[in-house]
């Protein structure tokens, strides 16, 4: 597998989570409807690091095959 689909497999499970945060939000009451939007707002800045980083690698890099 290479670094760049790792890194984008990364990016499909973090987005997975949101999703399903979103999912389950909709089942919350008033008061926990603040855990998961707090739970969905924190995953932007992990996704923001992943997409630039993917953005980012040159074509070596991407390709290169990791363990």
């Amino acid at each position: 597998m290479t670094y760049r689909e790792r890194i984008q497999g990364l990016l499909r499970k973090i987005n997975e989570v949101y999703d399903e945060a979103e999912a389950l939000r909709d089942y919350a009451d008033l008061d926990e409807k603040y855990a998961w939007n707090g739970l969905r707002g924190s995953l932007h800045e992990p996704a923001g690091f992943l997409q630039k980083l993917d953005r980012q690698l040159s074509d070596d890099r991407a390709q290169m095959e990791t363990f």
